[in-house]
């Protein structure tokens, strides 16, 4: 099997993009998600609440379970 590095073309990356700082938004994002029950029922809503087919719509919704 041969494999290629990735294409990666001028505008697929942010120049400000920064691994260190994706990391401390998403700790950010995960604390109050397993804390407060309020943030982690609007967030469910605002991601999930838009999908139509059942099977997915349920799937977003378990997918908060492994947070």
């Amino acid at each position: 099997m041969v494999k290629h590095r990735p294409i990666v073309r001028q505008g697929d990356v942010s120049e400000s993009w920064d691994a260190r700082q994706n990391v401390i938004d998403s700790k950010r994002y995960e604390q109050p998600l397993a804390t407060n029950p309020a943030f982690r029922r609007e967030r469910m809503q605002t991601e999930c609440g838009p999908i139509t087919d059942p099977q997915l719509h349920q799937s977003c919704l378990a997918s908060f379970d492994r947070v």
